[in-house]
């Protein structure tokens, strides 16, 4: 039987897939809240990791303690970083870096895709793009990450890195599936620190002291939940679609999700999205 986890940082990036899937029984609620749903051939965990690197890599670690994974998806929402990508639109992780401040703000490629024909056709299917991830400890101004990458189309996220890294140490298929909640022109021009607690989650007391002290955050906040939701809408389809696909083919796809770590010397992106990764490209951005 094959075993898939499915991670998300929030209950908006998931609670949509949740409803549409069907019958779901609660493992735990600490120190994460786990989900577990029976299909035929298949058994599916959701987790709730809260934002944020460090809970999404305790989460995964939870996770692979209590069970044996095939395959683990990274999921929610991302911002693009790209013109092209607007709200709503599907991508998938061909390739993992981090936000290294340290290093002039340059994105170090951590992981690429090995070459992922099954993927490719669920792709074409679902019009998902394939784009770089860029995890991010805390939102950086997009002016401020845009001017220092190539033409890889790139989004930025939160988690996706640590449960990349997490996967991969496990010998764990990685999928990073997400959907586009805010455009390239959307700026985060708020402290998201000031609406989670530590654990990642988003408070409402701590939402509703933010918006007090910022009354102007009110429309702000709503335009992201109107987009959210059309982003939730979207992904829940795909991520429904992955796992309705046979068990056959869904364990083919997973074989080809194997990621290969990029060393930080020669680490970079590929040119455009049709070339695939290879050893001999070069990550310096």
């Amino acid at each position: 039987m094959m075993q898939i986890a499915i991670l998300a940082a929030i209950p908006q990036e998931y609670r949509p897939f949740q409803k549409h899937v069907g019958k779901w029984r609660q493992l735990s609620r600490q120190p994460f809240a786990v989900w577990l749903h029976q299909a035929p051939h298949k058994q599916v965990f959701l987790v709730e990791t809260g934002m944020g690197n460090k809970p999404a890599a305790q989460a995964a670690e939870y996770l692979i303690s209590i069970s044996p994974l095939d395959l683990l998806v990274s999921t929610g929402f991302a911002g693009s970083l790209a013109p092209e990508l607007q709200v709503g639109d599907l991508v998938w992780s061909r390739e993992l870096a981090v936000w290294d401040a340290e290093r002039a703000a340059i994105p170090m490629a951590r992981f690429c895709s090995s070459h992922t024909p099954h993927l490719d056709v669920f792709r074409e299917i679902h019009d998902i793009r394939a784009v770089r991830f860029l995890t991010q400890e805390n939102p950086r101004p997009k002016t401020m990450v845009t001017m220092r990458l190539d033409g890889l189309p790139t989004v930025v996220d939160m988690e996706s890195v640590p449960l990349a890294t997490l996967a991969h140490h496990h010998g764990v298929s990685f999928l990073g599936l997400r959907a586009i909640s805010d455009t390239l022109n959307d700026e985060i021009d708020w402290d998201l620190g000031s609406i989670v607690d530590e654990t990642g989650k988003v408070r409402i007391s701590k939402v509703v002291s933010t918006v007090l002290r910022r009354p102007g955050l009110v429309t702000i906040f709503h335009g992201h939940w109107r987009d959210s939701s059309v982003a939730a809408r979207n992904l829940a389809q795909a991520l429904l679609a992955l796992l309705l696909l046979p068990e056959r083919n869904l364990r083919a796809l997973a074989r080809q999700l194997v990621l290969r770590p990029i060393p930080e010397k020669a680490a970079g992106p590929p040119d455009t999205e049709e070339t695939a990764p290879g050893a001999d490209q070069s990550a310096s951005t």
